[in-house]
């Protein structure tokens, strides 16, 4: 969902500079990509619950990808102003 949002050309329509919103443009395909790993980690989990594997990947991907793109939102945020 993230990565069809952030494929899609706004134009002048982002409020942000052009360079903040192209950073949080790829920010948010790589947010997507941690997502995408992630849910694939719990059907995984769903299909075979005697493997660690697919639990880790799973809560790796669902935790650390959201916050490190909460971290450079701050980042961003914190260098507009």
């Amino acid at each position: 969902m993230h990565f069809l949002e952030s494929s899609i050309e706004r134009g002048s329509s982002v409020p942000c500079s052009s360079l903040a919103g192209s950073v949080l443009t790829d920010s948010a395909k790589i947010l997507s990509l941690g997502e995408i790993i992630g849910y694939a980690g719990r059907i995984g989990s769903a299909y075979d619950v005697t493997l660690n594997n697919y639990f880790l990947m799973q809560i790796v991907s669902l935790v650390i990808a959201p916050a490190l793109f909460s971290a450079g939102l701050y980042l961003t945020i914190g260098n507009l102003f």
